[in-house]
Parts: structure tokens; C-alpha cells; sequence
């Protein structure tokens, strides 16, 4: 990708079909800016810090895959951690059947219906933990690029 900077705007080329896009700075007090290509579609963002610009271009796309793939082993991993709180039973047809006990329904069913406000500190702390894992994507969306 062809990136040209000046001190209140940006140029480049998008990576799918090559028009020539531009960024502007709109006020001394915009933190980020973006925009999206007429031609295919494509969304880019830039971050930019006082009046020169600061960051990366970076697609709309790429920014959803690098999350997709942090929220789908997050997902994974919260399904291999229910699978080993159920009952496992053979099903007599060579399948297993899995029974989430009832004392863990009874406990996510109040988690999910409680407000993040709301939830215990543990629980909170719970959710914070799963947050850092796509920290350092944002992080580096954030650098000097």
C-alpha cells in the first residue's frame, strides 16, 4: 500500500482494488479518523495524535479477522472448560451426550441476566481477564506506524 503523510492528512492506495483514498484531519481535536473506499467498499481508520498523524492505516477487514481469531479462541476455550463441567453419557448409538449440571445452569443463567454493573467482583475480574487477550491488537493499532 502507497501511504503519503502530511500534517493534516493522509493518502493512499486501497489494498483491493488500488483507488487512491484520502484521510483529512477535521479539527486539531480528532483522535481518529476514517473512511471507506467508493469502489469495493473497503473501510480504513488512522489515529492521529495532535496535528500529526499517528498510526496505520489499517483495513476495517483486517481489524475484524485479527479479532475474529482472538474471539474464536476465546470461544474454544470456553467450550473445552464447559465440556469438562458436564456429565458425560454414551448414548448407546457410539455418541456422547454431555449434561451441563444443574447447579452451573442455575449460576450462568443469574450471570447472564445480571448487568456487568451489577455482577460480583469476582466476576467482573473474570470478564477483565478475558479482555486483555485482545489488547495487544488494539495496542498495536495504536503505535507509531
Amino acid at each position: 500500500m502507497n501511504i503519503t503523510y502530511t500534517p493534516d492528512s493522509v493518502s493512499f492506495t486501497c489494498a483491493n482494488c488500488g483507488k487512491e483514498l484520502h484521510l483529512r484531519k477535521r479539527s486539531p481535536e480528532t483522535e481518529i479518523s476514517g473512511t471507506f473506499c467508493p469502489q469495493c467498499d473497503e473501510h480504513y481508520y488512522t489515529r492521529w495524535d495532535g496535528i500529526l498523524h499517528r498510526g496505520k492505516i489499517v483495513s476495517e477487514q483486517d481489524l475484524i479477522e485479527q479479532l475474529a481469531d482472538k474471539e474464536h479462541a476465546r470461544w474454544a476455550k470456553w467450550m473445552l472448560y464447559l465440556f469438562s463441567k458436564c456429565d458425560v453419557y454414551d448414548d448407546g448409538d457410539g455418541y456422547e451426550q454431555y449434561v451441563i449440571p444443574r447447579e452451573l445452569v442455575t449460576r450462568w443463567k443469574r450471570q447472564v441476566e445480571t448487568p456487568y454493573a451489577d455482577l460480583s467482583e469476582q466476576e467482573k475480574q473474570s470478564d477483565r481477564d478475558e479482555v486483555v487477550h485482545i489488547l495487544p491488537i488494539i495496542q498495536a493499532y495504536r503505535q507509531e506506524g
